[in-house]
């Protein structure tokens, strides 16, 4: 009875659980985030991949941070000598690229423009496509500040970088119709 006893008591004392400074959520840039734990005496261990944390992984110190760097899941948990594991504390990060700019934006021109193709990321690849498709990685690349003559339709751009969730810029580009010109002018005539 006595180790029964022992053992509900163990299971029912755990480590203490770990906070994380920023919530889950999606982000535009890298951020750092801090893990603490109010237990002094607990050890932290982490995993970057939404794994549940064990002694074979990364430690890390209360108060010190981490650098999100790309989309991850980050799992912390404590551990203390003589309790049970603590609940683990989980951060979901999404890195999102900002979405390509086309400028001039899409519309109606007399004559179809140049399109000057941007993006505010420098590490990003950017794919183009003028099928009136959304671009894919098979599609030709097209550097950030680069000119493309502009389709007579559709223009797709998609931005990709390895760890960070890919953007698109999708764009129709047309020919105004041009107004009559009646010759002559209006009048009254003889």
């Amino acid at each position: 009875r006595d180790s029964i006893e022992k053992k509900r008591t163990l299971e029912q004392v755990k480590a203490a659980r770990p906070t994380l400074s920023v919530a889950s959520g999606d982000f535009y840039a890298p951020f750092p985030v801090v893990v603490n734990v109010p237990d002094p005496g607990a050890t932290l261990y982490y995993t970057l991949d939404g794994t549940l944390p064990d002694t074979g992984d990364e430690e890390i110190e209360s108060g010190a941070s981490l650098l999100i760097e790309q989309s991850t899941t980050l799992m912390v948990r404590a551990f203390r000598t003589g309790r049970a594991w603590g609940t683990a504390a989980v951060g979901e990060y999404r890195l999102l690229l900002p979405a390509p700019i086309l400028d001039p934006p899409p519309g109606d021109y007399e004559v179809l423009p140049n399109v000057v193709v941007t993006i505010a990321a420098p590490d990003a690849t950017m794919h183009y496509t003028t099928g009136g498709i959304e671009a894919d990685e098979e599609d030709p690349t097209v550097e950030s500040g680069t000119a493309i003559p502009a389709p007579f339709g559709v223009l797709g751009v998609k931005a990709i970088q390895d760890g960070w969730e890919s953007s698109q810029a999708l764009g129709e580009y047309r020919i105004a119709p041009r107004p009559p010109v009646i010759s002559p002018a209006g009048g009254v005539f003889d």
